[in-house]
């Protein structure tokens, strides 16, 4: 016995197939990062593929490059982390069903806020978050500047090629590696005359932890 198709039937497989066409998440890589603006040109790392419905062939085609996304880096507890974009760098595209502009105006608040045009666009508020799927990643060489701060305020932490800077601004920014051997000098320095002083004792009064020289010890350690 055949089964008729009725117009709920027909309604539904209309609203599957069209669920089945929305995308809100992608794995893409970037072309150009503008970081003035945030924003970067992405192209899709998945081709478009289908069939030609009258021949059945199978058609492969790179989605367009998506321009003028806005990156998105990670922010919590009042503090940015916070990087600089390459060429080929992977990203995941994610897309919002509803505008959020009002909602990030509306800033800090646990009230809800209603969006700017009620009406569900499936996917096409775009933002891209600059990272990859890989479970276990190897870190790589640093091909830029990852930054690390208050949000609104001179980065605290700033990682490069060059290695390691601190500072609350950009003028008071010190070489890591350099301030800790400075001040493991300073602290030999200070510390050379009481080592001298208590190599200096008799032997038999002078306690275990001070028969090595500090400041030698130190100097060692660097």
């Amino acid at each position: 016995m055949e089964r008729q198709l009725t117009e709920v039937d027909a309604q539904n497989a209309g609203l599957s197939s069209l669920k089945n066409s929305l995308s809100h998440c992608w794995p893409g890589n970037i072309v150009s990062y503008d970081a003035g603006q945030e924003t970067a040109t992405v192209q899709i790392g998945v081709n478009d593929v289908r069939f030609d419905v009258d021949t059945g062939a199978r058609i492969s085609e790179p989605f367009p490059q998506m321009s003028g996304i806005p990156v998105a880096w990670p922010r919590f507890g009042g503090y940015v982390i916070k990087g600089s974009l390459n060429q080929f760098d992977p990203v995941i595209m994610l897309a919002l069903d509803l505008d959020p502009t009002p909602w990030r105006v509306a800033g800090r608040t646990l009230k809800p806020v209603d969006p700017a045009d009620v009406r569900r666009f499936g996917g096409q508020w775009w933002f891209a978050f600059p990272t990859d799927i890989s479970l276990n990643p190897t870190p790589s060489s640093p091909g830029g500047t990852l930054t690390i701060g208050a949000e609104g305020q001179q980065p605290l932490i700033e990682i490069s090629a060059t290695g390691i800077k601190l500072g609350a601004s950009a003028s008071e920014f010190v070489a890591l590696a350099n301030l800790v051997a400075t001040n493991l000098t300073n602290i030999g320095l200070t510390l050379t005359p009481l080592a001298a002083y208590v190599n200096g004792i008799a032997p038999e009064t002078v306690p275990p932890y001070a028969q090595t020289p500090v400041a030698a010890s130190i100097t060692q350690a660097q």
